[in-house]
């Protein structure tokens, strides 16, 4: 019972090595031909545009100690880095 159990578990994660190069093989084809965004979401003053700018490593995103910055979705890019990501204002839960 011990050796069907582990020749099971053997075939599972061949099969999982398999799907895992095939499906990562599309996501670099995607990231060559930019088909991926980014999108950060987050409450105000959580740090949403300094994360862009980390990402970059640069200074992309205007960012602000205490007051929201961002108003609107804003998207950035990076030459040389098809992944665009878009920073988005602040969302706050309305309390009931």
């Amino acid at each position: 019972m011990a050796g069907k159990s582990q020749d099971s578990s053997q075939r599972s994660q061949n099969n999982w090595q398999g799907l895992s190069q095939e499906h990562l093989a599309t996501i670099r084809n995607k990231f060559k031909t930019g088909m991926f965004n980014i999108l950060i979401v987050g409450r105000s003053g959580t740090g949403k545009s300094t994360l862009v700018n980390e990402i970059f490593e640069g200074d992309f995103a205007t960012t602000g100690p205490s007051e929201p910055v961002t108003m609107e979705t804003r998207k950035y890019t990076k030459k040389g880095v098809p992944l665009p990501i878009y920073d988005t204002r602040g969302l706050e839960l309305k309390e009931c």
